[in-house]
């Protein structure tokens, strides 16, 4: 089973954000204030291949949890736009790997390349069946335990 993740690159430890918060006000502000790459993971078969999306964020406006762009009044511009482009690659790529799974193919870097630079996939309520929903949900829900 396939697995894709977001994250920030470079973005400095936990420990060394609390230190810096303590010891440096002004250093965390500017290191949480740095615009990083979103980097996105693809994990199958013990194997896992990393694609720069091409969008960048900083660490106050991003939920390490849900791996996604925090929604909020402070954001920059074209970042809601980023956070729907990158929820729908996301949905995307994971519906590419199950697909590819079922069908026992391999997964190929080249199509998720274009995957991510082709434009947005609309989704319409009409377009999309109940077991695509089922899959999407069950992607986003499912826990370490199954």
């Amino acid at each position: 089973m396939g697995k894709v993740n977001c994250y920030l690159k470079g973005i400095p430890s936990c420990t060394k954000l609390a230190e810096l918060k303590v010891n440096s006000l002004k250093e965390y502000n500017r290191q949480i204030s740095i615009l990083r790459p979103i980097i996105l993971s693809v994990s199958n078969n013990g194997y896992r291949n990393i694609f720069s999306t091409g969008k960048s964020i900083s660490l106050k406006n991003w939920n390490k949890s849900s791996q996604s762009i925090k929604v909020s009044v402070e954001l920059p511009p074209n970042s809601l736009e980023d956070k729907l482009w990158l929820e729908s690659k996301k949905v995307e790529i994971e519906k590419y790997v199950i697909k590819r799974n079922s069908e026992q193919l391999t997964i190929s870097k080249n199509d998720i390349y274009r995957i991510l630079e082709r434009g947005i996939t609309q989704i319409s309520k009409n377009t999309i069946s109940w077991y695509e929903k089922l899959e999407i949900f069950l992607l986003e829900h499912k826990t370490k335990n199954g």
